[in-house]
């Protein structure tokens, strides 16, 4: 129940003594084991972790950076929901050379998925060649190996040269209506992650002749370039819990107004309209094998969510849905 609401500052639900759980993923089937749940707003993320390491507060969602270091923490635990329902990858504007799928393919195969999880989120991710998430039921790693992108520069330099794109006076950039390709890529602010993946994407796209700039806004900012066509390409993250995912991305118009693809449009309208969960799925891997053929997107990474936990709470975990689930949280002290 709520018992008190600082706005901006704290939020404090008490038990409700009556409460009946009915869910089945649950260990504990009536009212929550603790008196309160108290949520502190901490906007800084460094004084989050030091409220966390003093002891003040018991859980937190940890930082990719604070990881390694909170984990060393005697008693400490790190609770990771790594079958998660996000997706990172490349998009593409309507526009040149963006609207060539060889062009496309090239920046599929061009990106290093295993250094960015390794370097940029330091572990705590998956690569994927899905253009679902990892925990969606439709995510099958087989049939996206079997149509995805792997790094492969030399297929991207192929895919390159089937789409009209050569370097013709040796200079390393290759061209398009005889002139060098100079592209933008593009990311929003507030997470540090982001600017570390863009920063390391952009020396894999020269490997393969293309002059790329990285810029970064605010989201306020990129939305409405998106929707104009204006940013050519960028790197984004989503997070939706069923396949459907794929209709809202790429259903005419797309969810900026870049997609317009009536065989798709009907892959996705089956997918949708489906109702048996097993042909459902195969009504997506349709709709997805599509999307991969044509290299709407370059799907590559589901990052982990996570927690940081003091050793005195117990029963804490995430839910199949990317939830944390307090109902069954007891403490030792």
């Amino acid at each position: 129940m709520l018992k008190e609401w600082q706005s901006g500052t704290r939020i404090v639900l008490a038990r409700f003594p009556d409460y009946v759980n009915y869910r089945q993923d649950d260990a504990n089937k009536g009212a929550a084991y603790v008196d309160e749940v108290v949520f502190d707003i901490i906007s800084e993320p460094a004084t989050r972790t030091a409220a966390f390491e003093s002891g003040d507060v018991d859980i937190i969602g940890v930082p990719t950076a604070d990881v390694a270091r909170l984990s060393e923490m005697p008693g400490v635990s790190i609770i990771a929901q790594e079958n998660g329902h996000n997706i990172n990858f490349i998009e593409f504007s309507n526009v040149a050379p963006f609207d060539n799928v060889h062009f496309r393919k090239a920046v599929a195969y061009a990106i290093d998925r295993d250094s960015i999880v390794e370097i940029a989120y330091m572990g705590r991710g998956t690569p994927i060649q899905c253009p679902v998430p990892i925990g969606d039921a439709a995510y099958d790693a087989d049939l996206c190996a079997q149509y995805g992108y792997t790094y492969d520069l030399d297929k991207a330099r192929e895919e390159l040269a089937a789409g009209g794109f050569t370097d013709s006076d040796g200079n390393g950039i290759v061209e398009m209506n005889g002139e060098d390709i100079s592209v933008t890529l593009w990311s929003y602010s507030g997470f540090d992650v982001q600017q570390k993946t863009i920063a390391l994407i952009q020396p894999d796209l020269q490997d393969i002749g293309l002059n790329v700039e990285i810029r970064t806004v605010d989201f306020g900012a990129l939305q409405p370039m998106l929707e104009a066509g204006e940013t050519g390409f960028d790197y984004m993250r989503w997070t939706f819990y069923d396949q459907s995912i794929l209709s809202q991305l790429f259903l005419t118009p797309g969810w900026v107004g870049q997609t317009s693809d009536p065989a798709l449009d009907e892959l996705l309208k089956v997918a949708d309209s489906t109702v048996d969960p097993a042909a459902r799925v195969q009504a997506s891997h349709a709709a997805m094998q599509y999307v991969l053929e044509n290299a709407l997107i370059a799907p590559l990474l589901t990052d982990w969510f996570q927690s940081a936990v003091q050793e005195h709470v117990h029963g804490y975990r995430w839910d199949a849905l990317d939830n944390e689930r307090l109902i069954d949280v007891w403490l030792s002290k």
